[in-house]
This record gives structure tokens, sequence and C-alpha cells, in this order.
């Protein structure tokens, strides 16, 4: 038997060498032939390593040859290992870039040494340094130049990198268009700083940052509200809440968009970045143009209890305020270009927008609340999380905050600029109707109805959205210094929206499938049911107390006003039981809460524990099982009678 084995191992033996040396001589010979063949297979889920559809269409469209040239310090002893990691990744994407444009992308990336004629160019171009102990610099940023045109990335920063595509293609976008889309922002906030808007009452606060980042795409126009005309071949005009608009200005607007030009509209029903908010809404002079449009907006606060913000309350603790919105991808429209990468908004006591019965026009929701949600007034939200809390009934049904409307806007004003009165804001502290006492009505009413029989009617866009301070910079960014250098961080999608927007309506469609997801946290969507369930089991029995002290209250309060003389001052013994029984009835309430927080702690406890032994546990045992069945199959195979 032994015999037999050792003769048939041998020439067994001889085939298995046989074949491994044909398997190597096979894969050596494939190695040559695909060696020159780029293949990639990008298995993340985002598809993060690979150009998106938006970059592929602009690089077909390139009509003239973009030269790319990438400075990049790596320098494993000066560059932070994060950032030349960074930097390696980038190349790798931007190789992708002249791979796939057929020949339009000529890539150069170069390694500036210090006092090198490289590192002088990068500095002529405009990239900029990062100072190192030693007294070099670093570089991290491209110049893409096409003709006698270049445009700039300065710094590519690495808490960016998600946006690091769009960043790119934008910039190709730039250098190889004509002119840059014309824009006109209209505020009545202080949105532009010091040396910004004249005549606004307001300042001590730096312009905020989203101009600059629309700037990057846009030619940016400033407008008054007390101005007569809009600038000439204006691709969208935004209306960041106006708080007056002149009647030449009223008709302006409504020529613009009766002619087809695209309209974006922030309409807060209480901006809490602006201190004249304080106050109270004043009325808009936009109700004109919306009744003729058929678009109601709600001034009221919309509260909702499943997009609650935790934020430092009124007595110094932290709590859910539902005014202040968090709101998730389940609260934005994924079948809309703009909204369809986004995954998170913050809205700080949002308005509410919708389309009338008897509009003409088109209209799709692009951000909404949940239907644990209900309208409050604002003077109502600024008392305080309890009343919130007192009162709060859910609607059933839910809001929209955002809204994008398309179709044939009606001209509100077919005669002409409309009347001086009735059209302008009801604003506290500064009267703006004195702005227009020397106007010659008569001669624009001519002008006005000239200008509105000229133009050919045609369909428009308007994005409207019923929040201002979601651009406020802290509400969606913060900045922090390294090496001396500025760097912003963004962590949600608030100006992401408001850039999607603008470039769909300014044009440049293409940018909007490209723009990539800044957001790196996954939240855990299972506890943040539980965590909900909970909420809302919690608010009633919150509501129920406060009720219950109210009562009581009432009744000490009645029995207080039964007494006279010196036995005013003594509680009787009615009082007595009834602060008794409330204060035991308050302990009992109040386990009940416990109860409910010790429930939702252990089930998400509960929930992690699964978590971890999955995570650890899972893997080998698919292994070891794996191991066990070939185990099993090889030692079957052993045991057949050798023919």
């Amino acid at each position: 038997m032994t015999d037999n084995t050792k003769k048939h191992s041998a020439p067994t033996l001889q085939k298995s060498l046989a074949l491994l040396g044909l398997l190597f001589l096979g894969l050596l010979v494939l190695n040559v032939i695909f060696s020159g063949i780029r293949i990639r297979w990008d298995a993340t889920e985002d598809k993060i390593h690979s150009l998106s559809t938006g970059t592929i269409n602009i690089l077909e469209k390139l009509e003239e040859p973009v030269s790319i040239r990438y400075y990049f310090s790596d320098d494993p002893l000066e560059m932070p290992v994060h950032f030349r990691a960074f930097g390696r990744r980038a190349a790798d994407l931007l190789k992708e870039y002249e791979e796939r444009s057929g020949g339009k992308i000529r890539l150069e990336i170069i390694h500036p040494q210090p006092d090198s004629e490289e590192e002088d160019w990068a500095r002529t171009y405009g990239i900029e340094a990062l100072p190192t102990p030693r007294g070099d610099n670093l570089y991290l940023g491209l110049v893409a130049i096409s003709g006698d045109k270049e445009q700039t990335m300065a710094f590519m920063d690495p808490a960016r990198e998600a946006s690091l595509e769009y960043d790119i293609t934008r910039t190709l976008t730039q250098v190889s268009r004509a002119e840059k889309p014309r824009v006109a922002i209209l505020s009545g906030m202080n949105i532009f700083g010091h040396g910004g808007m004249p005549g606004m009452g307001m300042g001590g606060s730096s312009r905020w940052f989203f101009l600059k980042e629309m700037e990057k795409t846009v030619r940016l126009h400033t407008l008054n509200g007390d101005d007569e005309t809009l600038p000439e071949n204006l691709d969208l005009l935004i209306l960041f809440q106006p708080d007056y608009l002149s009647p030449a200005m009223l008709h302006a607007i409504d020529v613009h968009v009766g002619t087809g030009g695209n309209l974006m509209i922030f309409n807060d029903p209480a901006a809490v970045s602006d201190p004249m908010s304080a106050y109270g809404p004043s009325e808009s002079p936009l109700d004109p143009l919306l009744e003729a449009w058929g678009i109601e907006k709600d001034d009221r606060v919309v509260v909702d209890f499943n997009a609650a913000t935790r934020l430092m309350g009124q007595n110094n603790q932290v709590e859910s305020n539902p005014s202040w919105l968090s709101l998730d991808a389940s609260a934005l429209n994924a079948d809309h270009l703009i909204t369809a990468t986004l995954d998170s908004l913050l809205l700080p006591m949002a308005g509410s927008v919708s389309l009338g019965e008897n509009s003409p026009l088109k209209a799709e929701v692009l951000v909404s609340s949940s239907k644990n949600a209900a309208l409050f007034d604002p003077v109502e939200v600024r008392m305080g999380m309890e009343n919130i809390r007192r009162s709060f009934t859910a609607d059933g049904k839910s809001y929209p905050l955002a809204m994008i409307f398309t179709g044939q806007f009606p001209v509100a004003f077919p005669d002409g600029p409309p009347e001086e009165e009735g059209i302008q804001a009801e604003s506290i502290g500064e009267d703006k109707a004195d702005k227009a006492e020397d106007r010659d009505k008569a001669e624009g009413l001519s002008k006005g109805k000239a200008e509105t029989r000229a133009k050919e009617q045609k369909p428009a866009t308007l994005v409207f959205i019923g929040d201002a301070d979601l651009l406020f910079d802290a509400y969606y960014m913060s900045r922090q210094s390294f090496l001396g250098f500025e760097m912003a961080r963004v962590f949600n999608d608030n100006l992401n929206f408001v850039l999607n927007s603008v470039e769909m309506l300014s044009g440049s469609p293409d940018l909007i499938h490209v723009r990539t997801r800044d957001i790196t946290d996954r939240p855990f969507h299972r506890v943040r049911d539980l965590e909900r369930q909970a909420e809302t089991r919690w608010l009633a029995r919150e509501q129920e107390l406060l009720q219950r002290a109210e009562e009581a209250s009432i009744r000490i309060q009645m029995l207080e006003s039964q007494k006279q003389g010196e036995d005013a001052l003594v509680l009787s013994e009615e009082q007595e039981t009834e602060l008794r029984r409330f204060n035991e009835e308050k302990i009992r309430i109040n386990q009940e809460l416990k109860e409910v927080r010790r429930n939702l702690r252990s089930d998400i406890d509960a929930l992690g524990t699964r978590l971890t032994f999955i995570n650890m546990l899972a893997m080998p045992i698919l292994v070891a099982g794996a191991g066990i069945v070939l185990g099993i199959k090889r030692r079957r195979k052993s045991r057949e009678p050798v023919a």
C-alpha cells in the first residue's frame, strides 16, 4: 500500500509543478500584454475614485486644449504625512482627467525645489506657499492654462478632498469659458460687511463667505432696493431677504422673470443672524410679485421635533430646539439635480412656501420637514422651548421649506411700475418711502409700459428658500489655522445647496453632477430612530407635567385669593394638600421620564453590543467555516479508492 502511494505521488508532484510553471508563465505573458492598458475598478459605494458624469460631459465639451500644471512638494521630510498622501491622491485624479479628455488635457506634475525656477513659476501663477520650520516653502496647488487665460487653485485643501473633483472641474470650466455668468444680488441684510452696501444702516460684521465662493464661478453685481434697473444680460437675480424695493425695481424684476430670467429668493420669517429681526417680521415687498405668480409663503416658523438641533438654551443648558432644523437626506429631494447629492442642512427658524391652486406654474419640493411638525409665530418661538413644548401639536403633514417653480410667470405689472404706496416693507427704525419722492412717476410709467410690451415672454425658473440664516458663516463652516494659513471646514451642505442652485440657474448644470459631499460622518439611523421614539414619549409626558403644574398653580392661586388678613401669609390646609399632591405627582412623572431614558440607553447599548459582536466574530466564523468545508471535502477525496 505504501509503495503504491509513492508511485502515484511522484507523477502527481511533477504534474503540480508543471501546472505551477505554466500558470506563472501565463501570468507573466498577461502582465506584459496588459502593462500598457490602464484598467481601474472603483469598488467604493459612492464611486469616490471615479470621474462623475458631469465631469465627463464637461471634458467632452472642451473646445480648446487645456494645460494643467500641478505643483506638489512631494518631500517626505518636510511635507506633513496627510498632506503628502492627499497630494498623491490628487495626482492620481488629475491623471484620470488627462486620460478621459481624449488628448484635450495635458498634465504636468511639478515638484518645486527651494530657490528653483519651478518655485518662481509657482509664485508667478499665484500658488500659495506653506512655510516650513526650516524657512523653505511647500506647494500644493495647480494652474489651468488655455490660450491666454489661466485659472489657479492656489491651495488644494485636504479638508475639502471630497469636493476635490468639483473644484478641479470648476477650474476647467472657468478657464474654457468665454466669460463668467452674470449674477446680481440684492439684500436687505448686511451680508456685505464693512464697506458693503451703502445706506444699509447696519454694520460691524465681515463679508459673508458664500459671496467669495460664488465669485469663483460668476460675475457678481450688488444692487440696492431703490435702484431702478437691473444690469443688462443678467443670467440670475438673487433677492436675499429684501426689506425695500422701489416701484421701478419691482417692475424690473417682473420684466426679468417674465422674459425668461431666472430668480432666487431667500425669505426668512425670523432671521436670527439679523439684529433687526428681533423686532419681529415685517411686511415683505415681494408680496405683489408672489401674489401675481400664485406662490404662497407662510411667515410662521416651522417647528419639527424630528429635526431638532441641540443648542444652549435660555437656562444655559443644552436642549433640543425643534425650531432649528437639522435635516438629513430624508428631508431632501433625491430626484432633483440641486439636492440629489446633498446629505444634511441646518435651517434656523425657517418658513414654509407652497404653490397656489390657480397658479400656472409647475412646482417641485426641494427640502421639506417631517410630518411631526407645526407652524409657530416667530415671537412665540423666541419665548423659549417651554412655550413650544406646552402648545405643540403635530399637524400630521410635511411643510415645504424650499421649492423650485418653473413655467411662464404671469406679468404682475403690465402697465409699468406700480404706485409707491403699499409696496415697501414696514421696516422698523428707518422710513425708506422718502427715497423715491423726487422720482418722475409719469416718465417711469411710460418707459415701463414700453419695456413690458417690447420684450418677448419666456419661461423662467425660480428657487424659493424659506430661510436666509443658512448662509451665515457659523451655521455651515468652521475656520482653523495651520502653519499660519487659514482653512475652512464645511460641516453640512448649506453652501453646496445654494451653489448648486446658483450654478443651475446661471447656466452651468453639468457642475451640479460633479459636486460631491464634504461629509464623512455616517450616522447610525437605527440609533436615531430609537432616540426619536423616546423623544416622542418624553415630550408627551413633559406636556402632561406642564399641564398639571399649571392646574396646580391656578388652584393654589384661587385658594390664596380666598384668604384675608393675617391668614394671607400662612398656607392653608387645602394649599398644603394641593402642593403635596402636586409634588408627589411631579416625582412620579420624573421617575417615568428617567425610565424612558434608561430604556433608550439600554436599547442603544444592546444594538452596539450586537454590532461589536458581528464586526469581531463574523469574518473569523466565515473563514473557519470555509476551512472546515474544504477540509471535509479533501478528506472525502483522499478516502476514495485509487483506480
